[in-house]
């Protein structure tokens, strides 16, 4: 047998063994252990302020659809959808809930732009 071929199965074996030690366990890989904001699973619960100083749950709102729209006012593209993020609140205001909720700035920069 040539050395070769032995060095070749060294390396097929030890590099099969190597692959299959270092791969992530199954239940590591699975949404079951760890829900995750995913179609079937509730988004995780979070509480907010809102401008006029009263609290948002969103926990609080189960059973009903809610959209959250993540913006910012320094936002080009948030600034653009807006106006029809407002349409949709106002269009669908007796079955859906549209929540806006800024990237973290101060509470009178955005009433300013509010």
């Amino acid at each position: 047998m040539n050395r070769w071929h032995l060095v070749f199965g060294l390396i097929l074996i030890f590099g099969g063994a190597w692959l299959w030690e270092s791969q992530a366990p199954l239940l590591a890989q699975t949404v079951l252990h760890n829900p995750q904001p995913a179609i079937g699973y509730p988004a995780p619960d979070f509480t907010l302020t809102t401008l006029d100083g009263k609290t948002f749950n969103l926990r609080a709102h189960r059973g009903t659809p809610v959209v959250l729209n993540f913006w910012a006012t320094w936002c080009g593209p948030c600034q653009e959808e807006l106006p029809a993020v407002e349409a949709t609140s106002a269009r669908y205001a007796n079955q859906v809930q549209v929540i806006g909720v800024d990237q973290a700035e101060a509470p009178d920069v955005v009433q300013s732009y509010v």
